[in-house]
C-alpha cells in the first residue's frame, strides 16, 4: 500500500532503483545501522552501493513492520512483499510484468498535476541528473546507479570511497529536502 509506495519512491530518487531493484531488495543487502544499501543491480549484475538517508531508513523500516507473511519462503527475506505477501515485481509465466508501484505512482503524479514524465521510471533519470548537477561527480553517482562503461578507468579503479558517495546522497537529499523550503 501506500507505506510500500512511499519508501519506493525515496529509494528511487536516493538511489536512483526502478521497481525491480526495490523487489530485488533483501534484508541482507541493507546495512540497517549505518545506512547503505549494497547489492548487484539485477538488470547487469554490477555492484551497487548507496548512501541512504534517514528518511529513506526509516520509510524501509515501517515497511518492515507493515510486512505481511511471505506467500513463499524464498521470499522470506525480500525488503518489499505485495499485501498477499509476493514480490512486487516479477514476469508472470507467460511473460507480463507484476509491478505494484508504477501504476500507482503515475496516479499520483496525475492527481497533484505533475509535468513531464509520469512513470516510476523517472525517478532513475531525476537521480543521476541532480545527482551529477549537486556533486560533479560522475563516477560516484555512477557507482550509485550501478552503471559501467567498460572503460580503461573503469577497470582499473579499485572503487569509490564512501565520502563521496555520501556527496552523492547529500546533493539529492539538499535539493529534494531543502531547496524546497526556500
Amino acid at each position: 500500500g501506500r507505506t510500500n509506495l512511499y519508501a519506493a519512491t525515496l529509494l528511487g530518487i536516493n538511489c536512483g532503483y526502478y521497481s525491480s531493484d526495490i523487489a530485488d531488495l533483501r534484508e541482507h543487502h541493507v546495512d540497517w545501522d549505518q545506512g547503505w544499501i549494497e547489492h548487484k543491480r539485477p538488470k547487469t549484475g554490477i555492484k551497487r552501493r548507496c548512501r541512504i538517508w534517514p528518511e529513506t531508513l526509516a520509510a524501509l523500516k515501517a515497511v518492515g513492520d507493515a510486512r505481511p507473511t511471505p506467500k513463499d519462503e524464498d521470499d522470506a527475506d525480500r525488503v518489499f512483499l505485495s499485501e498477499r505477501g509476493t514480490p512486487v515485481w516479477r514476469r508472470t509465466a507467460k511473460g507480463r510484468k507484476t509491478d505494484l508501484f508504477s501504476q500507482p505512482f503515475s496516479k499520483v503524479l496525475k492527481d497533484v498535476n505533475a509535468n513531464g514524465k509520469r512513470s516510476f521510471r523517472s525517478l532513475r533519470s531525476t537521480h543521476q541528473t541532480v545527482a551529477e548537477d549537486a556533486t560533479a561527480d560522475t563516477i560516484a553517482v555512477k557507482v550509485s546507479m550501478g552503471h559501467s562503461d567498460n572503460s580503461v578507468s573503469d577497470h582499473y579503479r579499485k572503487g569509490v570511497s564512501d565520502e563521496r558517495l555520501t556527496a552523492v546522497a547529500d546533493g539529492l537529499h539538499r535539493w529534494l529536502f531543502e531547496d524546497s523550503d526556500e
